[in-house]
């Protein structure tokens, strides 16, 4: 049995369909952080959060431009990160006015999160 075995997918489903978090077509663990518990100084609507974008379809890059309004995207993975796992954010229809900004929150090239988990 492995770790996805233990949880139901429906519950699964619902709750990453529920706030704070917001379906993105291609994206997992979209979520706004001003309906987030914890970040009440945050206007709902202004400040997201999500994983790696590289399977972000068009359908879901019209979620975060036209829908949500998302205009700046940082991503702060490392760059040993996005060349390990090769997922440097691609070129996708429907995001030309959205600014890609890279600003890795680790110093120097070696840094890995699977190595640093492990620690």
């Amino acid at each position: 049995m492995s770790a996805h075995d233990e949880f139901d997918p429906a519950v699964v489903q619902k709750t990453l369909s529920s706030p704070p978090f917001i379906p993105v077509e291609g994206v997992i663990n979209f979520r706004d952080l001003g309906l987030s518990a914890g970040c009440s100084a945050i206007r709902p609507g202004l400040l997201f959060r999500s994983g790696e974008l590289t399977r972000l379809s068009p359908r879901g890059a019209a979620t975060l431009a036209r829908e949500l309004g998302v205009r700046t995207v940082f991503d702060l993975r490392s760059e040993t990160e996005v060349a390990k796992f090769a997922s440097a954010t691609p070129a996708v229809e429907g995001l030309d006015e959205v600014t890609f900004v890279s600003a890795p929150v680790s110093e120097g090239p070696d840094y890995d999160p699977a190595t640093l988990a492990m620690r």
